[in-house]
């Protein structure tokens, strides 16, 4: 690209030291001019080399010609003739009347016409420009050059950021493009408006389909003139400017500067000795004046300055918001007041100093400051500056009509040119600009000037033209800044540099504790293994102290150390522990370069972090510091602290904070999980002698003091509220305060909140009550913040505030102007914080206490705060987005709609690109403003709206969301409905968000908000659906499906509030769970192995847990292990331990003893003897609830002949009370099970009889009521009893059904009749939990709440009422097979056969047949020869045949075989269809027989003299695989009748022979090490050979031994092997590695059921939890879609190419539509007749 630019020199300026004029403050200006002549005249001069020098106290100037010399004043570059000033006579002392207050200097320069004066300006700053812009001896680098060496220096900044260094610049990371245009106010206010409402809503798009945000910073729209009350403005734009350059990717400032120069500020304070110089050339008595009025001397300012004035302050009624007459005469008086000044400051300006370019600052606009900001001072003006150069043909200087003077600068309404103004501005256009920016960054375009306007249809186009040029510039610059971006970030190097710039925030304000500092330092650099707490009040410093430890450590440790830092809570991905642990660990191995990868789930987490802590060395230590452990969100037992390591490795140390209260739990976590006290460290309270040195340091740094008065006012202030963050606030409040400031003024309050408090109040008054009140009302009430754009979209949506922003005129498009929301922030800027939060840059306040504040201020008021949050909700809704007008209705009563051209809010913008702003913050916003409507609509109800947000964030979110919806409105049905349906659906939709659509419609029968309809579509890539609803309904008795453990629950006990519910699990933990909401609070990992139970004593204050080797008691509240009971023995060891607990005395029986914990006596165990008695020592191996009852103070247990039991009392150790005999020695029945019963007796039931019996206690006899009476009736083997804390329940669980019966009247009903309950707890019989055999989940059932209808034929359910299918099988093995059979069993109509057609992937039963003479024991006993005809097993009383059957009839066809067929029963069709090969584990011959007429075509005789009890045969049946028991595997050719190969097991058991043949028949995988024989030839193969059939058994390949094979895919080409969670498909020819992916959790170990499609394979869950079903694309290497029921799957096919899965679930037929976005449709021509079923 060719620049204009040219090579910028490196020219060193010469030191020059600094003179400040430091006057007393009673000095008037004249004293001041004074004083600076006695010093000029009071310097020493000496003549150098040609050259006059002048040393002034250390400054120095110089003439290089020698005739006079430049005086330097003030380090800032100004400059004037110090040896005319020597003439000047005192000031006020005039010599030339006609002329007033003039000098011999004023004589001198007066002499040369403000114009030439002003060309000499102007020549003298084009020669500085090409000074700085020209080097001839210097050569710019190539643009490769460039690029490898921004890429290095990236990359060495990419490892030294992820190694911990807190110093020096931190690259932008923000997902940001920040664009400030400049422009006057007037010229180019059309193009403005025409941007925001064309450009800027599309470059919004834009960006966000990136991941990014555009925010346009435009301080001139929709602000009528330039004059601000404070003068800020000038400094507020030059700060956005660097405020867009420090955050922008890509483009940050665009010029529109066109024919006007732009309005010259007055500055809002002026150095004191520049001050000096000016106002010695000012000669008029009456400007003098207004300049001793207006500017008033500071002396709080390092060095001094004069401060220009507020205008209210001077002028009465500026800004008046009720009196617009008062107003505007306010606002003309100082117009003339500002006319005066500025002409009187230009001419000074230029006549005064000899140094342009300090001159120039005084005379150049607002709009040249902000082109040297952004453009010349830019670091890259190519890449990130455009100027948008408009050209006025026709349009001149002097022109007089009534609209020039709004395109060009003049001076009056008559046309009068303003010559400086123009050429200053020609300058600007003509040199200074281009002398930076390449002509491809200029674009130049014109419209014609016609009768006194621009040409309006001219206008129209060039303004069409601008919008296309604007966007498309833009958006280049942005994609190429992306792609530069994208090349070195990521999100770990995004966190870190977060992380890492807000410790420098943190860093630059700190001072003081060396103290506490020395401590850390101490612990770093010394032995301890322990981590180190530091601790201390909310706005005691933690976090500050945290940051200085973590700047200091590369120090402390020589540079030899990593660190990690993370202040918890200021990203998203430090705020969860999932995250946080995610981040962490990938920092570590990144910066150790490890080749470790780091796992997904948070139980991995937890087990790699101390794996990742080892990577530390000698040489390179790790200190992780982890700040404000409190701001963790606490879900997923995050404050349990169970993952923070409390034992480190050498050359580790961790430094943690939090706040002591015992709320946030960690503290106490940490105290119980480090007992050595020394490594807590409090953060104490500042010392009076370190509060006036911390004030000190800060005052230097802000280059401001303070009175004595002042000081003594902010210290006395701390005295009264000692906290690092009052004298923070009281800081920042004095920093405002000026010398000159009235004592009266200068108070602070004695409190946080009061100091708060009235910065807000002062706010209010400055900025406007509403709109502060509105700004930060917004703000507060966000849940993570708002960014400037949304915080700028919802004020423009606020019509109180845009009618109280625009009381006396009409903005061209009605929005905020930008400039308020700028003024705001900047006055709070100390308060606030940026972050990152749902991928967006946002703003909210720095500390609790702010955001505690703001909450009581701006939402304390209910009507208040709905307004609030109803003005987020209707933002991030869209609602007046994309075009749509908002009414509106001004103070003046006019009514009116405008498009306020805010954002767009769909729920993503791309693919991945989730809209997680509106997703986390809109249900807050709609439920706390009772939009009832709309937050079902678009939220809670909306299909898109849940699969969207469940995607993007977790279930656990969205549940939130319901949760906070119930409580405010929880009588509304179709939320309950929609909630309850989430949590029944939980296991599947965590497995896959796309299973959320078959979830609704498996279990919603009724509509619920348009939900339904949506789903029905498969709104998402890929999803299966249900034929009907077949899983449990929201409404009935099961409430909550909680999942978390990860292998079989043990034991399971609630707490008797019945709050809570206590799990162990065989994955050696165990889990705290909160019923209400069935969510887990709290996880106590590694208890240890084989948990066989767990208690809850002490009140509930304690949770004992025996396993394998000892007996662990933690506390309940915070999960902290206090005491560990181990086992005594070998022999104890080999069995489980047995527990129970009276109060505070928990029992623990051993093999041979009996151990007694009473926690109100301490926790150390003592052994019981003597009065124990000795059948407890004895007790059988057992669960403990089978064992055991207590009854009050009484415990009793049954003895080892189940005769009688023994009854101790536990007040006294256990001591024998009696033993009450029930069963004399000879009769049969004995006792099984033991339970205590709400009243103190004693429940327990008999065997064999199963008989539930009552003994009272306490009156020592068995006592009978009506319950007893009615169970007795009917014995059900029970398995478990457990009876209520409160009232006469109990439950009776069997292997068929679980009861709950009523003991007081006898009334029962059968509880969770599709679950075969493991174990079950209640405490009053209403709410009941229960844990199963076939899952690891937790259900919480209602039995208030009646069960949900049942699925009907109307509803479109498979099947009759009460017809169970017990078999499944396809019409033919084919992949485009849309038929299948099934066999079901219905009352009264016996065994039935049923045909089910395909149709758009919808069964329809074809025909069926009842009552056939069909038994489903046994396997391979019907096969499909067509869809006519079949071949079966036929029982006709004693008769036992084999037949092929007419299918429709089920009539006998023919009989086949000869004599007693009924023990072959191992059959399959082979031969291409054309005959049947039937084995028997009786027989030692097969037999094949013909499918025409069902005669015995031949026998095949294997060569082994034994039976053969397994076959297994390829799709077409050419190649049968015949297993026996003891001579291995035979591998028969059918067709040609013949053993191709055998196999052999190496250990000699054949029976363990794992193999698997491909669907062709071409291929033999053996899982086992075995030996092949070949025409008597052996061959030893190893374990996962892979064998040709087809080349007699020669070895194709061999598989890694250490993975799994899982099937061969379609032709056998390819198979898939895994290993672990990770699965692999393989070249079968070579065994080449073709693609890995990993699987889910729940499929990781599943069964492939059918594979012959070469894409789409059929998998089941592992056998043990067979209730998910899933389809893997094995080409993509990814899941397609997966579906899981509540019952457990017995069956199941895939049909219809891939895209239909019929299965059979606890006796259900239910098919699943493989349906979605990215699945091709179902046609009418997929559904074939049976016979091109048969031929496809």
């Amino acid at each position: 690209m060719e620049s204009n630019r040219r090579p910028r020199s490196k020219v060193q300026s010469p030191q020059i030291l600094p003179f400040y004029a430091m006057p007393h403050d009673k000095q008037s200006s004249s004293e001041i001019v004074n004083a600076a002549r006695k010093t000029v005249r009071g310097s020493e001069t000496k003549k150098q080399k040609g050259k006059l020098t002048t040393r002034v106290h250390g400054v120095q100037a110089v003439d290089h010609h020698s005739t006079s010399f430049d005086f330097v004043l003030s380090g800032a570059g100004m400059g004037f003739k110090s040896a005319n000033l020597e003439k000047l006579p005192p000031v006020g002392k005039s010599t030339t009347p006609h002329r007033g207050n003039s000098s011999a200097l004023s004589c001198q320069r007066e002499s040369v016409p403000l114009e030439e004066m002003l060309q000499r300006h102007i020549e003298a700053m084009k020669a500085n420009l090409e000074h700085k812009t020209s080097d001839e001896h210097l050569e710019e680098p190539s643009e490769m050059k460039q690029a490898n060496d921004r890429l290095t220096t990236l990359a060495e900044r990419y490892r030294r950021i992820l190694d911990g260094y807190m110093d020096g610049d931190l690259p932008n990371v923000a997902k940001v493009v920040r664009v400030f245009v400049s422009s006057t106010f007037t010229d180019t206010k059309e193009e403005r408006n025409a941007l925001m409402d064309h450009a800027v809503p599309k470059l919004k798009r834009f960006c966000h389909e990136r991941g990014y945000e555009f925010q346009i910073v435009d301080m001139r729209w929709g602000i009528p003139d330039g004059a601000a009350n404070d003068h800020t403005t000038a400094q507020l734009c030059l700060q956005e400017i660097k405020n867009c350059q420090l955050i922008s990717t890509g483009p940050n400032f665009v010029s529109l500067l066109s024919h006007k120069y732009g309005y010259r500020s007055l500055p809002a304070a002026i150095d004191g000795g520049e001050y000096a110089v000016l106002y010695s050339g000012i000669h008029d008595d009456e400007d003098r004046s207004i300049f001793d009025r207006w500017y008033k001397k500071d002396n709080n300012a390092v060095p001094p300055a004069y401060v220009l004035q507020p205008i209210s302050s001077i002028i009465q009624n500026f800004g008046h918001h009720s009196n617009r007459i008062l107003a505007e005469k306010a606002k003309t008086e100082w117009n003339q007041v500002y006319h005066r000044m500025s002409t009187a400051l230009t001419k000074t300006a230029l006549y005064s100093f000899g140094d342009h370019a300090t001159a120039h600052k005084f005379i150049s606009s607002l709009t040249e400051k902000e082109i040297e900001s952004g453009v010349l001072n830019g670091s890259d003006p190519t890449s990130t500056c455009v100027w948008f150069k408009r050209h006025v043909t026709g349009l001149q200087a002097n022109d007089r009509s009534s609209t020039a003077r709004l395109f060009v600068d003049q001076l009056d309404d008559k046309g009068t040119p303003n010559k400086i103004s123009q050429d200053l501005l020609s300058l600007l256009k003509t040199f200074t600009i281009p002398s930076v920016l390449p002509k491809e960054n200029i674009i130049d375009y014109s419209v014609p000037w016609k009768r006194g306007k621009i040409d309006p249809p001219k206008h129209v186009k060039s303004i069409q033209s601008l919008c296309e040029n604007y966007k498309r510039y833009l958006e280049e610059m942005i994609d190429r800044a992306i792609a530069e971006k994208d090349q070195m970030s990521d999100g770990l190097y995004e966190e870190v540099i977060q992380h890492a710039r807000f410790c420098q925030q943190k860093c630059e304000v700190f001072h003081g504790r060396q103290d506490t500092l020395k401590r850390i330092e101490d612990y770093v650099v010394g032995n301890s293994n322990q981590p180190l707490v530091v601790y201390g009040q909310s706005g005691c410093g933690k976090t500050s102290v945290v940051a200085m430890a973590a700047k200091h450590v590369n120090k402390w440790l020589h540079g030899r150390c990593k660190v990690v830092l993370r202040f918890i809570g200021t990203t998203p991905d430090s705020t969860t522990i999932h995250h946080l642990l995610t981040s962490i660990c990938n920092q570590i191995v990144t910066s150790y370069n490890s080749s470790l990868t780091v796992p997904q789930g948070l139980r991995e987490l937890r087990d790699f972090l101390p794996k990742c802590l080892t990577l530390a060395t000698g040489e390179s230590r790790l200190v992780l510091l982890l700040d404000s452990l409190d701001q963790m969100d606490s879900q997923d037992a995050a404050r349990q602290l169970t993952w923070l390591p409390t034992h480190l490795p050498d050359n580790v140390k961790i430094v943690v904070s939090t706040l002591p209260e015992e709320e946030y739990t960690c503290f106490p976590m940490l105290q119980a999980k480090i007992r050595d006290s020394s490594m807590f460290v409090p953060v104490p309270q500042l010392q009076k002698g370190e509060v006036y040195d911390i004030l000190q340091t800060w005052l230097k740094s802000a280059r401001r003091t303070l009175t004595t008065h002042q000081m003594n006012v902010l210290i006395e202030g701390f005295h009264q509220c000692p906290l690092p963050l009052y004298l923070k606030l009281g800081f920042d409040e004095a920093c405002r305060w000026r010398s000159y400031t009235p004592a009266n003024e200068t108070l602070l309050e004695s409190t946080v909140r009061g100091v708060i408090n009235s910065l807000f109040e002062r706010v209010e008054m400055e900025r406007g009550e509403l709109f502060v009140q509105r700004a930060l009302g917004y703000l507060t009430a966000a849940r993570s913040g708002l960014s400037e754009s949304e915080i700028e979209d919802i004020l423009s949506c606020d019509d109180d505030v845009l009618n109280n922003v625009y009381q006396y005129w009409t903005p061209p498009t009605r929005r905020l102007p930008p400039l308020l929301w700028v003024r705001l922030r900047s006055q709070l800027s100390q308060y606030l914080v940026e972050r990152g939060a749902d991928g967006s840059r946002v703003i909210n306040w720095y500390h609790r206490q702010f955001i505690e504040a703001a909450k009581h201020r701006y939402l304390g008021d209910d009507k208040q705060r709905k307004a609030i949050h109803s003005g987020l909700a209707d933002f991030f809704m869209g609602k007046w987005a994309n075009g749509v007008k908002k009414s509106y209705v001004t103070k003046q009563g006019q009514k009116g709609e405008a498009d306020r051209h805010v954002a767009e809010q769909p729920l993503s913008f791309g693919r991945s690109a989730y809209n997680l702003r509106k997703l986390n913050e809109l249900p807050l916003h709609l439920v706390n403003s009772m939009d009832l409507k709309s937050l079902k609509r678009d939220v809670l109800c909306n299909f898109d709206w849940l699969v969207t947000k469940i995607q993007a964030t977790r279930l656990r979110d969205v549940m939130d969301d319901f949760r906070l919806a119930t409580s405010v409105f929880p009588d509304d049905e179709d939320i309950r409905n929609v909630k309850e349906t989430l949590q029944l659906s939980e296991e599947g939709i965590k497995l896959s968000p796309y299973q959320l659509p078959g979830q609704l419609l498996g279990r919603l029968s009724k509509e619920t908000c348009n939900l339904l309809d949506v789903a029905a579509i498969g709104n998402v890539p890929s999803c299966l659906l249900p034929s009907h609803v077949c899983l449990t309904k929201p409404g009935g008795p099961l409430v909550h499906t909680m999942s978390g453990q990860l292998d079989k629950i043990s034991s399971l006990k609630i707490s008797e509030n019945g709050k809570y519910a206590i799990t162990a699990s065989y994955d050696n933990s165990i889990k705290i769970w909160l019923l209400t909401d069935g969510i887990m609070l709290r996880s106590i990992d590694d208890v240890g192995t084989t948990i066989d139970d767990v208690q809850l004593f002490d009140n509930e204050r304690y949770i004992a847990a025996a396993h394998a080797d000892a007996t662990n008691i933690y506390r309940f509240k915070n999960g902290e292990l206090v005491q560990t009971i181990e086992k005594t023995s070998s022999q104890d060891r080999s069995r489980p331990m047995n527990i129970f607990s009276v109060g505070p005395r928990l029992f623990i029986v051993g093999f041979g003893y009996v151990k007694m914990v009473d926690v109100s006596e301490g926790f150390e165990p003592h052994v019981l003897t003597g009065e124990v008695p000795d059948e407890l020592g004895n007790a059988p191996t057992v669960y403990t609830e089978t064992l055991y009852a207590v009854a009050d103070d009484f415990v009793a247990f049954k003895d080892p002949t189940h005769k009688s039991f023994t009854i101790a009392d536990t007040a006294r150790r256990l001591a024998l009370v009696r033993r009450p005999r029930i069963f004399q020695a000879d009769e049969e029945e004995g006792i099984r099970l033991l339970t205590s019963m709400y009243n103190g007796n004693i429940l327990f039931a008999t065997k064999p009889n199963d008989r539930l019996m009552i003994y009272d206690i306490r009156n020592d006899k068995l006592v009978q009521n009506v319950f007893l009476e009615n169970v007795n009736t009917e014995p059900q083997f029970y398995s478990r009893i457990c009876t209520s804390r409160v009232g006469p329940y109990l439950i009776a669980v069997s292997s068929f059904k679980t009861v709950l019966w009523n003991m007081e009247t006898g009334e029962h009903t059968q509880v969770f009749p599709e679950f075969k309950v493991r174990s079950v707890a209640t405490t009053n019989g209403k709410q009941l939990v229960s844990c199963c055999y076939d899952d690891h989940n937790i259900r919480v059932w209602d039995t208030t709440r009646q069960e949900a209808s049942k699925t009907t034929e109307a509803d479109g359910k498979l099947g009759e009422d009460g017809e169970v299918f017990r078999q499944l099988l396809p019409l033919q093995k084919t992949t485009t097979c849309n038929h299948f059979t099934t066999i079901s069993q219905r009352e009264g109509k016996g065994v039935v056969f049923s045909l089910w057609k395909l149709h758009n992937g919808r069964a329809k039963r074809h025909y069926s047949v009842q009552n056939i003479p069909f038994n489903e024991d046994g396997k391979n006993l019907l096969h499909c020869l067509d869809d006519r005809r079949g071949f079966s097993r036929i029982e006709n009383g004693e008769e036992k045949t084999l037949c092929i059957v007419n299918l429709e009839t089920w009539e006998t066809v023919h009989k086949c075989g000869e004599g007693n067929m009924s023990q072959y029963m191992d059959c399959h069709v082979v031969n291409s269809g054309k005959e049947i090969l039937a084995g028997s584990t009786f027989q030692q011959n097969a037999m094949l027989l013909s499918t025409e007429d069902g005669h015995v075509v031949t026998t095949l005789t294997p060569q082994a003299n034994e039976n053969c009890y397994l076959i297994r045969t390829d799709d077409q049946g050419n190649i049968a695989v015949l297993h026996f028991h003891s001579s291995g595997l035979q591998v028969w050719n059918i067709a040609e009748r013949k053993v191709i190969f055998g196999i052999k097991s190496t250990n000699g058991k054949t029976t363990d022979i794992e193999f698997e043949l491909s669907c062709d028949g071409s291929l033999l995988i053996l899982m086992s090490a075995c030996s092949i024989n070949v025409e008597g030839q052996c061959t030893e193969l190893d374990r996962n050979s892979v064998l040709d059939i087809t080349e007699n058994g020669s070895l194709r390949c061999t598989l890694p031994v250490d993975e799994m094979f899982k099937c061969f895919l379609g032709d056998g080409q390819r198979l898939v092997t895994a290993k672990e969670s990770v699965w692999t498909s393989r070249s079968s020819q070579s065994g080449e590695k073709l693609r890995s992916w990993r699987m889910p959790q729940k499929l990781m170990d599943g069964e492939v059921v059918d594979s012959r499609l070469d894409g789409n394979v059929l998998v089941c869950s592992e056998e043990r939890v067979k209730k998910t079903v899933g389809i893997l694309d094995a080409d993509l290497g990814k899941m397609v879609a997966s579906y899981t029921f509540d019952g457990r799957i017995r069956k199941c096919c895939l049909l219809c190419s891939g895209r239909v899965i019929a299965a059979i679930v606890d006796g259900e037929l239910v098919t699943l539509r493989l349906v979605g976005s990215e699945v091709l449709p179902f046609t009418d021509t997929e559904d074939l007749d049976g016979k091109r079923a048969m031929t496809a």
